[in-house]
């Protein structure tokens, strides 16, 4: 979330590529413990980032990203299997 923040504020080669590959590593370690309707849609959005490389195009889908995961968490944390383990968003 805060590598997404970061690229979103400043959307340079360094913050970008940090975040991207953040993101290739969550997809090959980590994606498989989402439920299947919020793996796709994780995969997409992590599909479109690592691709565009235009910062006009990147900031509005990072945007988009960061309020997905915002929502994302949310409901997670609604979840009755993680009823007794809620994730808290650290502060920035």
């Amino acid at each position: 979330m805060k590598l997404a923040q970061r690229a979103e504020r400043e959307p340079e080669p360094a913050p970008v590529a940090t975040l991207n590959a953040a993101l290739e590593t969550y997809l090959i370690e980590a994606v498989s413990f989402l439920f299947y309707k919020d793996k796709e849609t994780f995969e997409r959005f992590a599909e479109e980032i690592i691709v565009t490389k235009e910062k006009k195009d990147l900031v509005p889908i990072l945007h988009r990203f960061g309020a997905y995961v915002e929502t994302l968490f949310a409901q997670v944390n609604m979840r009755a299997v993680l009823e007794k383990h809620p994730f808290e968003i650290p502060k920035a």
